[in-house]
């Protein structure tokens, strides 16, 4: 029930948070949320020891918390997108799936936490940039793939700095995980 509870608030939050950043027009592009990734799974990471001293969660859920290793997978999608320097129609379900990867991941670690936390609102707003991509990338049409790259001449694509990516709006204690992991 706690896990439904939880599941269920953490929609709530990615289409209200969809629907504001739509709204309020704050939106990056795709190239830059790479960066982004990393500090959100250090800040997240930063919550958990804290989380357990105060006795928030108990030591099975701190482990099964560290167990999804959310810092370094944080960061392998974060360098994925980094490199990712064009969306073809080559690699574009390839683009969708990497990022639906973190999706599902920070789903799963979101079922984990306690609600209202600090911790959870960091995976709310990571699960929330990442389904923003992945809708961004999904309503693409990059152009079919030509002789030229049959040739050995790159593919032509979208550049990921032409994408536009809607952001949730960030509650002040993720922006201040995000500034302490910065550190």
């Amino acid at each position: 029930m706690k896990r439904k509870l939880t599941s269920l608030l953490l929609i709530l939050i990615l289409a209200t948070s969809s629907l504001l950043a739509s709204a309020c027009g704050n939106s990056t592009t795709l190239a830059r949320i790479g960066a982004a990734l990393g500090p959100l799974g250090t800040a997240f990471d930063n919550q958990l020891l804290p989380m357990l001293q105060s006795k928030v969660i108990d030591q099975k859920k701190y482990d099964t918390l560290k167990a999804f290793n959310v810092p370094q997978k944080a960061k392998d999608i974060g360098q994925y997108l980094t490199n990712l320097s064009v969306v073809t129609s080559s690699n574009k379900q390839e683009v969708i799936n990497a990022i639906q990867g973190g999706v599902d991941l920070f789903q799963k670690v979101a079922g984990v936490l306690p609600v209202g936390s600090t911790a959870a609102r960091i995976i709310a707003v990571a699960t929330a940039v990442l389904d923003g991509a992945r809708v961004a990338v999904a309503i693409l049409n990059p152009p079919a793939a030509s002789t030229s790259f049959a040739l050995g001449q790159p593919e032509k694509g979208i550049s990921t700095k032409a994408v536009k990516v809607n952001l949730p709006e960030v509650p002040p204690e993720v922006k201040a995980a995000l500034e302490a992991a910065k550190k």
